[in-house]
């Protein structure tokens, strides 16, 4: 069963009921309760089903508060990837990071691989 599959099997059905349920059918980040409600995953954990994780993984979201949450978590996993790839451009070329110039050199790097990251825009 794929990851998308598993969404339509009947536990997730009866484990996002419940949630919706603990949460008062109610967007925990905003308070709506008029608009589509989705059940968030606060991590996933690579082999589960989307149902085999403990009530306290999940949180009721509105549509927009999920899509905000989605674009905040895409964004820190760009930029934790820039940092790692910082770190390494330093180690391989046995940059001393306490230099001053060093470190604003390794800040512009950043900041020119989160604007590729991100379309040629600025972050």
């Amino acid at each position: 069963m794929n990851f998308k599959q598993q969404y339509l099997h009947p536990k997730w059905q009866k484990k996002r009921l419940e949630i919706l349920s603990r949460d008062n059918w109610t967007c925990q980040n905003c308070q709506d309760n008029e608009s589509t409600l989705h059940v968030h995953h606060k991590e996933y954990i690579k082999g589960r089903k989307v149902w085999e994780y403990d009530n306290y993984n999940f949180i009721t979201l509105c549509e927009e508060c999920h899509r905000i949450g989605h674009e905040i978590d895409n964004h820190n996993k760009k930029y934790n990837d820039v940092l790692k790839s910082i770190r390494n451009y330093s180690e391989n070329n046995n940059i001393i990071r306490k230099d001053r110039v060093v470190r604003n050199i390794n800040i512009r790097y950043c900041l020119d691989r989160l604007k590729k990251l991100n379309g040629g825009n600025h972050v």
